[in-house]
């Protein structure tokens, strides 16, 4: 007879025997364990498959001044101004479809940063105006973005069907962090207007990008155990080892990971950006020649409109974070773009050994035009210049457009005569754009002559962009000194030691002067760039503000977590546990006041 084939009908005495009360107790607590698991089952589906990650998107949205609500008010993306009629004209055009174009190698293409673009800057206009009139455009953009978004798994890039005009060796097509920064802010804005759940998605994606390297269609590359968000990204062998690493893109792309925090408290998005804001803390000196800056990590120095662009992405970052380094980069590119170039003017300059004295003639170095606009002449090559007069030096460099043709070897004289020279100084094995020597005291002399020196294997010829020629001047002399001296510095653990020219007078806290015998060494107190001096072995009890402020910054290297999973991905999980106990833990309660009440 089978187990449920017993008669287990009233006992004699009229009540359900034990066994018929056993088998109710067993049976019901099964059909609990299944509603059990049915809602875990359940739930775990809907966490899965249901709750997509981009719902991570979907919250209170931030408003410009602190407040909530659920639509409209959130702020436009940074790096915008709402000026979006800028973008017409300007090299750029429209196709039948009102997506906006520009002229690369003389033909129209779509660029994928461009649309982001005049996209985001629609909507920063509408925020500002309330004149929906410009919307349509703004919705023609997203939809060429739809259509063009190139999904791999998780995560979406946008790419550009032309050859790089950056990078002649990029192949393509190529991607970039760049352009993905604008698309993520372009497609939170469309969800700002349209509530459509998926332009989170795609915004999602997009931000996801940054957290795979480029062989795997992700835009960041490892630099020295950081991650590099690289504005020109593709995953042929030559990308992954030599990446571009081009500064202002990558604090561009630094806007979606931060904008997207702002929008719902990400902290996937706070992380990317961190990440990001501690390689450029890392890598910022790299990008420093002197006097100038590098455009990227290879052999290009930035124009002066790229300097400016620096200035202003550094005072951003700055801004944001409160970070006092990257304020001194800001001060320092300042310095930059204010640097003395109106000093000293000859009254003739001659060269030897031209390549084109018509067309790069040696009026160039002194024309204040400082990209592009060089000298050029074959080494060994002499450059003579007569100020007319009888002045005092304090400052002396130049300006080189290329690190390929920048001088690598070369002297400076100093004479009163034109005949008679004093050797100043000679500079050997220099890799970099920009050179200066200072003078303090500062020498006294009509006539300079820069002796450049042929170097085998070297570039034949070379290229001078603008000398720089000044007069005394305190404040002018210290910061010179330090920020083109200190990044020489070796770092050690809390002291870094160099060496000035003698005679160099530093200006300490309490406004008076110093005059350095040629040896210092700086102590860092952690997390300060205000450093104790030495001379001569003695500690001073000032302090001095280095300039130069990102050289002292010591082991910083940071090996980010770079996996698929956050804290607020296991919560799904534990909430499937949490209800399965719950179920349970009410199951055993009822059967326990059941048992409770037969007793009674």
């Amino acid at each position: 007879m089978r187990f449920n084939e017993i008669n287990f009908s009233e006992s004699k005495l009229g009540k359900p025997s034990i066994a018929y009360s056993r088998f109710r107790e067993l049976k019901l607590r099964t059909i609990l364990l299944k509603i059990a698991v049915f809602f875990t089952i359940f739930i775990l589906f809907s966490t899965t498959f249901i709750c997509h990650p981009c719902d991570r998107m979907i919250g209170s949205v931030v408003t410009a001044d602190g407040g909530t609500n659920g639509n409209s008010t959130f702020r436009p993306f940074y790096f915008t101004d709402g000026n979006y009629m800028k973008y017409r004209g300007f090299n750029n055009d429209f196709d039948e479809s009102g997506v906006i174009l520009s002229y690369y190698n003389g033909k129209l293409e779509y660029s994928p940063l461009l649309i982001a673009r005049y996209a985001v800057e629609i909507y920063h206009y509408w925020y500002d105006t309330n004149d929906s009139t410009p919307l349509s455009e703004f919705r023609t953009q997203i939809e060429w973005l739809r259509a063009n978004e190139s999904r791999f798994d998780d995560l979406s890039i946008w790419f550009y069907r032309y050859a790089n005009p950056y990078d002649e060796n990029q192949t393509k097509p190529w991607w970039s962090a760049l352009a993905n920064s604008f698309i993520v802010g372009a497609f939170i804005n469309s969800y700002i207007l349209d509530e459509d759940l998926q332009d989170l998605a795609i915004a999602w994606r997009g931000l996801n990008a940054y957290r795979y390297p480029m062989e795997e269609h992700g835009i960041y590359s490892n630099w020295d155990d950081t991650i590099w968000y690289e504005e020109s990204a593709y995953n042929e062998s030559a990308a992954v080892q030599n990446p571009t690493r081009i500064l202002n893109g990558f604090i561009y792309a630094l806007g979606a990971p931060r904008y997207v925090y702002e929008f719902n408290g990400s902290t996937i998005a706070l992380d990317l950006f961190n990440y990001g804001i501690i390689a450029l803390k890392t890598h910022m000196h790299e990008f420093d020649t002197g006097m100038w800056q590098r455009y990227s990590i290879s052999n290009y120095r930035a124009s002066v409109g790229y300097l400016e662009t620096h200035r202003v992405l550094f005072e951003w970052a700055a801004n944001i974070t409160g970070d006092e380094e990257i304020w001194a980069w800001y001060n320092r590119t300042l310095w930059m773009e204010n640097l003395p170039k109106s000093g000293l003017v000859p009254v003739h300059i001659e060269a030897t050994n031209e390549i084109d004295p018509i067309e790069y003639g040696i009026g160039r170095t002194i024309d204040k035009q400082l990209y592009n606009h060089y000298w050029h002449a074959y080494f060994p090559a002499n450059l003579t210049v007569d100020l007319g007069y009888e002045a005092q030096i304090s400052f002396v460099g130049y300006f080189s457009p290329y690190l390929d043709s920048a001088p690598r070897n070369w002297s400076l004289f100093s004479g009163t005569d034109g005949n008679n020279w004093i050797h100043r100084a000679t500079v050997v094995d220099s890799f970099e754009f920009d050179k200066a020597v200072v003078f303090n005291p500062s020498i006294s002399a009509r006539y300079l002559r820069f002796c450049f020196h042929n170097t085998p294997s070297w570039a034949s010829f070379v290229d001078i962009d603008e000398i720089i020629i000044s007069n005394p001047s305190p404040e002018n002399l210290a910061q010179a000194v330090l920020s083109i001296e200190d990044h020489r510095f070796n770092h050690t653990y809390g002291e870094i030691r160099g060496s000035v020219p003698p005679g160099t007078m530093i200006q300490v806290d309490n406004g008076s002067w110093i005059t350095s015998d040629g040896n210092y060494s700086f102590w860092l107190e952690d997390g300060s760039h205000y450093l104790s001096m030495k001379f001569n072995g003695q500690w001073l009890n000032q302090t001095v503000e280095i300039i130069y402020a990102a050289t002292v910054t010591l082991n910083m290297t940071v090996t980010p977590p770079l996996d698929d999973t956050s804290p607020d991905d296991y919560l799904p999980f534990i909430s499937v546990v949490i209800v399965f106990i719950v179920i349970l833990g009410a199951t055993e309660i009822i059967f326990i006041l059941r048992g409770r009440k037969k007793l009674r």
